[in-house]
């Protein structure tokens, strides 16, 4: 079954209230998830991100702060992000 995702494009990329709402969706249709967790990127150039991160935990929502990316390759940012999550 898909989750339709939210419109981002109407406000800030890193406006997290589209997401948690995602997210309150996937735990309606999942109800034994424990963890849901995406990146947020808003592209400046190529090479200047902003980036942040959004998790529903066991109920809980949580916002990283952003951070500037002076970025030189972006393959692998995902999975980086999501080693890093799932380690810690």
């Amino acid at each position: 079954e898909t989750v339709k995702g939210q419109d981002v494009e109407s406000s800030s990329k890193l406006d997290p209230s589209a997401f948690f709402g995602m997210m309150a969706d996937v735990v309606k249709q999942l109800p034994n998830v424990k963890v849901v967790a995406t990146t947020l990127r808003e592209v400046h150039t190529t090479n200047s991100h902003d980036w942040s991160a959004v998790a529903w935990i066991e109920g809980k929502t949580y916002q990283a702060p952003t951070c500037h990316l002076d970025v030189l390759d972006r393959v692998g940012g995902g999975d980086g992000f999501a080693a890093g999550f799932i380690y810690g």
